[in-house]
């Protein structure tokens, strides 16, 4: 196929850099581009380990598309924000290295990244070579794959010539084996500019057709950019650096979210800030684009980031699935969003540990506002400093629009803290900007008279109250929330479990979970680790349990306090212990927040303090000390 010289919309050259695996390949693009005017090419030879090491040394914006061969693309594609297009094989390719073969009477084996193992039976049956002389093993996915595949080929299956691309080509050398090397032929390459002349030509249509738009943006002083759908970038204003790759990979990862409702806010973080973003979704000649717009950049109050955390709804899924496996809870959060929509405020009461802010979660997850992040405070942790930052800081969650505030623990808030918010926010009218779901142990009856829930404050924010039935001898919740856990636990479970025998279950919901959920989901992954028949049976339970009841329960103490005695060691354990406690057990966000590496705090939640009372060595209860003030969970 002969590739016409296609002239550019605005006839400058196409910009293109080429990366070429090996010599052959190298003078093969020469060849082909060498009486081309109406391309600019610079062509560097890099092997697939050296493709990071040469783009991260060139200036990338004198391209306007990369030109790869093999797995180079893929790594390229990671790298660079070019559209990078493949050269690849053509049956041709394979027919000229199969007659090269064809005159060798060794044993030979097909060894490449490429993956075109049908093809190569079917032109190996075609020319009548023998299925008995020749070996197609699955595509290695990285050199040292590669050089451990040729080995077992060789030591096992007696192969001594082996044939593929570039990378088989150096690691048979390596050894001293016999090779055959399949280049890409120059209808390939050609085929590949064209594609690249095709991607060059949308983008600079692209760019013409939006250039006033592009002006307009400008003009406003915001940073943005524009993706296509498939998450390719199309422009954008936002400089190459550390935050403005932080920043740029942040709007990818929200693409999707925003091709589902339409538009997004966020908060993207990054090394020189915080960053409020929306995207918008919008529609142009029958291809739909992603906008997003970045504002100013912004400190987070370290009194707010002590407890109020986001959550974006990907990793809240969890949370919605269980909740719609058991039968009686999928009807109470139907129930709520009839009478409960939009921002209507409500209030969940139940025992603790009964999965109150699971079920929260699921009513974010389950309205229109998802397109916004879940905002969280733990009441449990607000002071009269805390408070005044959630009141008064402009980036309080309080201020958001069309959002959803979780108020986790709520009647664990002092009684006067509690009346304070209330006359602080009387007057906000956030009903009609926020959804407020608040969680509180115990009956609203019970809890305003024994003054442990302001009067004030339950009116403001109560539209409509949800009761969390417990755990706690409650055979049908117990049965469905282990049924619904042991089938996730089931994909990573070597062996597949079939169930619980109906003992089991009994046991189990006879048990007092005293720290609901999170110690009833920790006690049946052990349970499934440990089993050693297709069923959990009784005594296996009955053997976990006896661990729990003999281990003492730990006294709770105020969220705000942390014994200083011991060691500088065991006081700086206990620290770290707490901000995880917090941070729902996120080692990333608690080490971010403490200023340390994730390494030293997994060392420490892991690791056990010569100093550390008795009772939390207990291989059992250690697992929920750190949750123990987690009462709403």
């Amino acid at each position: 196929m002969a590739l016409s010289n296609k002239k550019s919309p605005n006839s400058q050259p196409y910009r293109m850099l080429i990366l070429a695996p090996y010599d052959g390949f190298e003078i093969m693009i020469n060849k082909v581009i060498a009486d081309r005017k109406d391309i600019l090419a610079d062509v560097y030879q890099a092997p697939v380990d050296h493709v990071e090491a040469v783009l991260s040394g060139l200036n990338l914006n004198k391209y306007e598309v990369v030109i790869c061969r093999g797995r180079s693309s893929y790594i390229a594609s990671q790298i660079v924000d070019l559209p990078v297009v493949t050269v690849e094989f053509s049956p041709m390719d394979i027919l000229r290295g199969l007659r090269l073969a064809a005159t060798n009477q060794k044993k030979m084996a097909f060894v490449s990244f490429f993956k075109m193992e049908e093809t190569i039976r079917f032109l190996a049956n075609f020319m009548n070579i023998p299925e008995s002389t020749f070996i197609v093993p699955p595509a290695p996915e990285s050199n040292e794959e590669m050089q451990q595949l040729i080995l077992d080929l060789h030591m096992e299956y007696g192969v001594d010539l082996f044939i593929g691309d570039g990378a088989c080509m150096r690691t048979a050398r390596q050894y001293g084996f016999d090779y055959i090397l399949i280049t890409s032929g120059s209808e390939c390459i050609e085929s590949a500019l064209s594609s690249a002349i095709e991607i060059c030509d949308m983008g600079r249509a692209l760019v013409a057709k939006n250039s006033f738009y592009r002006s307009a943006l400008l003009n406003t002083g915001y940073h943005f950019a524009i993706f296509k759908e498939d998450k390719d970038l199309c422009d954008t204003n936002i400089t190459r650096s550390i935050a403005g790759n932080q920043v740029i990979t942040s709007m990818k990862s929200h693409i999707s979210a925003v091709l589902r409702h339409g538009s997004i806010n966020y908060i993207a973080e990054s090394v020189s800030g915080n960053f409020k973003i929306k995207g918008t979704l919008f529609e142009q000649d029958n291809i739909r684009y992603v906008l997003f717009i970045c504002f100013e950049a912004f400190k987070i109050n370290k009194h707010l980031s002590g407890f109020v955390s986001y959550r974006e709804p990907p990793e809240l899924s969890e949370d919605l699935r269980l909740v719609n496996s058991v039968s009686s809870l999928s009807k109470l959060l139907t129930e709520t969003m009839k009478h409960a929509p939009g921002l209507t405020p409500v209030i969940i009461t139940g025992s603790q540990g009964s999965g109150k802010t699971t079920f929260a979660r699921s009513i974010y997850l389950s309205g229109a506002y998802t397109q916004s992040s879940l905002a969280e405070i733990d009441c449990k942790s607000i002071n009269k400093k805390n408070l005044s930052s959630l009141i008064c800081d402009d980036v309080s969650p309080l201020y958001e629009t069309n959002t959803v505030l979780i108020l986790k623990n709520l009647d664990a808030m002092p009684i006067e803290l509690q009346q304070e918010f209330a006359d602080s926010i009387s007057g906000m009218e956030f009903k009609r900007r926020i959804k407020i779901i608040a969680t509180v142990s115990g009956k609203l009856t019970e809890l305003i008279p024994a003054k442990k829930l302001s009067s004030d404050l339950a009116y403001l924010i109560n539209g409509h109250t949800v009761d969390i039935p417990p755990l706690h001898n409650n055979i049908d919740l117990i049965s469905s929330i282990a049924r619904s856990y042991l089938n996730e636990l089931n994909q990573t479970l070597p062996e597949q479990l079939a169930g619980f025998e109906p003992a089991a279950l009994d046991k189990l919901a006879a048990f007092n979970w005293n720290y609901g959920i999170t110690q009833f989901k920790l006690t049946i992954k052990r349970l499934a680790s440990n089993a050693s028949s297709a069923f959990i049976t009784e005594a296996a339970v009955e053997a976990v349990l006896s661990e729990y009841q003999a281990a003492p329960i730990i006294e709770s103490v105020s969220d705000n306090c942390i014994e200083l005695n011991g060691s500088l060691e065991d006081i700086t354990h206990k620290v770290i212990l707490k901000v995880l406690d917090e941070e729902d057990m996120n080692q990333c966000r608690a080490a971010k927040r403490l200023g340390i590496s994730r390494m030293t705090v997994w060392k420490h939640l892991n690791e056990k303090k010569p100093s550390t009372p008795p009772r939390i060595k207990n291989s059992i209860s250690s697992l929920f000390a750190v949750f123990i003030r987690k009462q709403g969970a």
